[in-house]
């Protein structure tokens, strides 16, 4: 199957005439392109089997999901460093998948209040921001799937696109690949097959429930060395909890953080040894002490008693 890449100038000149072009975005098709620059693509020099990718405007969370299992697979022998390349993922949305992305974004459900620029800047060009792996219409595509795919499921190595898809998918892959632990397999593994644990089992984690675990796994990763934990410890001490918060409740809340103590946490508190009060950081060295505590709780702490007065 050939597909196609921005030659360098192509790119910048089309990146640089966006304004202009607003109307032919809308366009049934991308003859406009040749039309205004000859030869703006070239051939991708890798294998690749043919596949088309699914298209159903009336469900756009599924084709994202249905999609991650299409491109990856094909892509796959994309080297990380080809899929950081502005010229691949804007060349195939400007080539290839040009009418897939007008088709991706025409569910008005799927609309938003970014100026049209912003949009076309967004959805068809990739760019060098972090972010664009995870908002680009084709990148997040084979991002995702790279970092979901679980080799230890040789029957279908791409389930945990399901874990994602399974409620508020566009939420889901937010919280996650913007967490610390979202490059690592090891971590990441653990995390969603708890989810899918309570899910396919008939309990649907909440967002609060997902976030704050996404939290909690942060946080935890500043007291261990996580890739020295087996999968099994990080997977019971996720379950745990949740458990903690059955009784006590989530640690984020519609999208607030409850006044509980984290890593970098600053504290105002009353020593009882002392009788004064002071500020207290939380870092690593003390975090294991003051985890998850509460304003007015009492911490036995370097041969003191401490009161939390306040969490900044």
């Amino acid at each position: 199957m050939k597909l196609h890449f921005f030659k360098e100038d192509a790119l910048d000149y089309f990146k640089a005439n966006v304004k202009s072009n607003i109307t032919h975005y809308s366009d049934l098709n991308n003859e406009w392109i040749y039309e205004q620059y000859e030869e703006p693509f070239e051939e991708i020099n890798i294998n690749c089997e043919p596949f088309k990718l699914y298209i159903n405007p009336d469900e756009p969370t599924k084709m994202d999901l249905e999609n991650i299992k299409l491109l990856y697979p094909a892509l796959k022998e994309l080297t990380e460093s080809q899929a950081c390349d502005e010229r691949l993922w804007t060349g195939l949305a400007h080539s290839d998948f040009f009418e897939y992305i007008q088709k991706r974004w025409s569910n008005p459900r799927e609309s938003n209040n970014m100026k049209k620029e912003n949009y076309i800047l967004s959805r068809y060009f990739f760019s060098q921001d972090p972010k664009s792996k995870v908002r680009h219409t084709l990148a997040k595509l084979w991002w995702l799937g790279k970092m979901l795919y679980d080799e230890t499921n040789q029957d279908d190595p791409l389930h945990f696109a399901d874990t994602l898809g399974r409620k508020d998918m566009a939420t889901r892959i937010n919280d996650v690949f913007t967490s610390n632990f979202s490059r690592n397999i090891h971590l990441l593994r653990p995390f969603l097959n708890v989810i899918d644990y309570y899910e396919l089992n008939g309990r649907i984690i909440s967002q609060d429930y997902f976030r704050s675990l996404v939290q909690y796994l942060n946080v935890i990763g500043g007291i261990y060395v996580l890739d020295f934990l087996d999968e099994n410890d990080i997977e019971l001490k996720l379950k745990d909890r949740i458990e903690y918060y059955d009784k006590f409740g989530a640690d984020v809340v519609k999208g607030i953080k409850k006044k509980r103590i984290n890593i970098n946490s600053e504290l105002r508190v009353l020593s009882k040894n002392k009788n004064r009060i002071f500020k207290l950081t939380i870092d690593e060295n003390n975090i294991s002490y003051f985890l998850n505590k509460k304003v007015n709780d009492l911490v036995s702490y370097k041969n003191d008693e401490l009161k939390i007065l306040l969490i900044y």
